[in-house]
């Protein structure tokens, strides 16, 4: 949050730093507020970058949403798009220091390569976790990528179809009788509520599309689950 002449102005982030470490670090994107705009987009990130001499920054100490518990021993599939990835990198942090032995998948969603923040810690993460790493980029082709959008992994699109996923797919998707996930036949592994957990992190139409998707395979979104790195107003 950020006070200053023209009052409170709160958005939800995540931390993209671990319990055991000594600072607060966030991943965010400046989205410039030019004046144009009437959503009050940009607010916040504006004075983070350009604070006014009179701006103070205050911090939430109690957080919200839906947690694994500690003994849960299912695979973690995260899904993250932009700064969606934030939390996960937490988490993947404190599991470093925990030493933990649960495997992991990450699938980051961004427009192109260059835009894969904190690619090299992960690619070194995955010599000391079970830690698969995936990415897709949706505005230029990515040695290496997953595919073009982060649901693609979760739905089996027709011979040819290409750009954004959207509703008419996933609800035909959702109405058919198949509920597997291209993504298994990637991990080699199974992938369903029993042996599987899902985060999803960013883009809320992303968040939606995959929802849907899980809850069709069996899987139960957490109503109290918030849509995190995003720029919005509470």
């Amino acid at each position: 949050m950020a006070q200053g002449e023209k009052g409170m102005v709160m958005r939800p982030y995540s931390l993209s730093s671990a319990p055991h470490e000594g600072f607060l670090e966030m991943v965010v994107t400046w989205i410039l507020k030019d004046g144009r705009r009437d959503d009050g987009r940009g607010q916040l990130t504006t004075e983070l970058f350009e604070p006014a001499e009179d701006a103070e920054f205050v911090t939430m100490d109690k957080a919200r949403g839906a947690f694994l518990e500690p003994a849960d021993d299912r695979q973690l599939i995260m899904v993250g798009t932009g700064t969606g990835i934030g939390p996960y990198i937490s988490i993947l942090r404190n599991a470093l220091k925990t030493g933990s032995s649960k495997r992991y998948v990450l699938i980051h969603g961004v427009a192109r390569a260059e835009d894969l923040a904190y690619r090299r810690e992960l690619e070194d993460m995955k010599e000391k976790l079970d830690l698969r790493y995936y990415f897709t980029t949706s505005r230029e082709e990515t040695s290496g990528r997953l595919g073009a959008y982060v649901e693609e992994p979760f739905l089996k699109r027709p011979e040819g179809k290409s750009g954004r996923v959207n509703e008419e797919e996933v609800k035909a998707a959702t109405s058919s009788e198949s509920s597997g996930f291209p993504l298994a036949e990637v991990l080699g592994t199974s992938l369903t509520p029993e042996d599987s957990a899902i985060m999803l992190c960013g883009n809320p139409g992303m968040v939606v599309n995959i929802s849907a998707l899980a809850n069709h395979a069996g899987f139960v979104l957490k109503k109290d689950s918030p849509t995190c790195g995003l720029e919005r107003v509470k």
